[in-house]
């Protein structure tokens, strides 16, 4: 029964030609045609607060660092803190480990957000690289400039001295400022020989006194000052176009909004197959169709006489029609009807779900590795592509479902 969550075991060949299972899968209901994870592209759509569901552009979220301003997290545990009012003073506290901000010694406030964060000691050496590496980089922009007249006469540069646009006084103040040497803003570091004592208090403290690693990193300037609450990170929401259809900023044509396990039938091993060499085994499995329409099916073996793999399978083309999925008629229909005698390869039928059993020989020569069935899966919903007319088209797929290494016969 185990085997039955595996869905590992079982891959679906994808429009792009790589297995992977359905659940990892999408559909596209422009082209009517499964993708995988490499044949759609991804974007962020939105970008939220997970807590307070607070919707960022993406340029303010940009700003902030993705982080939300008036939400945080606990140091200790991440958990989610709350505001607790004491004489009209503010202070946060954790419902998880009972942490507050009182214990990392941070006063109560008026306000219930803006709470205090540690600071970057490196800040302004930060800013001051960054305007050095600005001004390298009007520099390096000035010589790129000068490339481009190298092809014309050295007289027609003189036209650009011209100040036909009251725009030479602008152009000096340019000129004269790259002309400057780029003096060094920053003082170089130097190694030294004074090592700090090792302190004795790591002998005595008690380990879980001490921070994480993961806490360490979280705040990497809080050093041997206390924890302090943390923000909480903005989440994105996802959205997957399909790389084949057109793509229209306009147009929600391209968006991929369906898994393809919403409109394929899903094939799944209902138990572990015992495979031996030049015998006939069983395969069992289910299929299941969980659309809102009837889905009619035709599933049909194949066999590669090349790949060794690849098993043996002489059974016919199946052909029958999946119910759409309501629990509620299946539950009746158990309760009335005795289950009839199920005949050649249907081992159960559950309106939505029907169990199947095929016969199937492994090769000898592929004994130690693992051996697979390779189902041919045709089959037809109403209403599943957008365009009406590709609604009357038959789609089809096909399934290598995993069954294992063969032991040998002993006969």
């Amino acid at each position: 029964m185990g085997t039955l969550y595996q869905t590992h075991l079982v891959k679906f060949e994808c429009s792009c030609g790589q297995w992977s299972p359905l659940s990892c899968q999408y559909f596209c209901r422009s082209c009517v045609k499964q993708k995988c994870e490499y044949c759609v592209t991804d974007q962020v759509d939105i970008t939220f607060c997970p807590t307070c569901l607070e919707n960022v552009p993406p340029g303010d979220a940009k700003n902030r660092r993705h982080l939300c301003q008036t939400c945080y997290v606990c140091p200790i545990c991440d958990s989610n803190l709350v505001t607790n009012v004491d004489d009209d003073l503010y202070h946060l506290r954790c419902a998880t480990c009972r942490w507050t901000t009182r214990d990392a010694e941070l006063p109560d406030q008026a306000k219930s957000t803006n709470w205090p964060q540690h600071e970057n000691g490196y800040e302004e050496m930060l800013t001051q690289s960054l305007e050095q590496l600005k001004v390298h980089s009007s520099r390096a922009k000035l010589e790129k400039d000068k490339m481009k007249y190298t092809h014309k006469r050295r007289s027609n540069l003189g036209t650009l001295n011209v100040d036909r646009y009251n725009l030479q006084s602008f152009y000096q103040t340019r000129r004269k400022l790259l002309m400057e040497p780029v003096q060094p803003m920053v003082a170089s570091m130097e190694p030294t020989a004074d090592v700090p004592e090792l302190d004795e208090s790591i002998f005595t403290t008690i380990p879980s006194d001490k921070k994480t690693l993961g806490q360490m990193l979280t705040q990497l300037f809080s050093g041997e000052k206390p924890l302090y609450p943390c923000r909480t990170k903005l989440a994105g929401k996802r959205l997957v176009r399909c790389s084949d259809c057109e793509y229209s900023p306009t147009s929600i044509r391209s968006k991929i909004q369906m898994l393809a396990h919403e409109f394929t039938p899903e094939i799944r091993l209902s138990r572990a197959v015992k495979l031996t060499s030049n015998q006939a085994s069983f395969v069992f499995f289910s299929i299941t169709n969980v659309t809102l329409t009837p889905a009619q099916i035709k599933l049909t073996p194949e066999d590669v006489e090349d790949d060794k793999s690849i098993v043996t399978c002489d059974h016919e083309a199946i052909e029958f029609t999946l119910q759409m999925k309501d629990d509620v008629a299946a539950a009746n229909a158990a309760m009335r009807t005795p289950e009839e005698e199920m005949t050649g390869c249907f081992v159960f039928k559950n309106r939505h779900r029907y169990g199947l059993r095929l016969g199937v020989v492994a090769k000898p020569e592929n004994q130690e590795n693992d051996n697979f069935l390779i189902l041919k899966m045709e089959y037809w919903n109403k209403g599943i592509a957008t365009d009406l007319e590709k609604q009357n088209e038959w789609l089809s797929t096909r399934v290598k479902l995993c069954l294992g290494p063969a032991i040998a016969s002993t006969a």
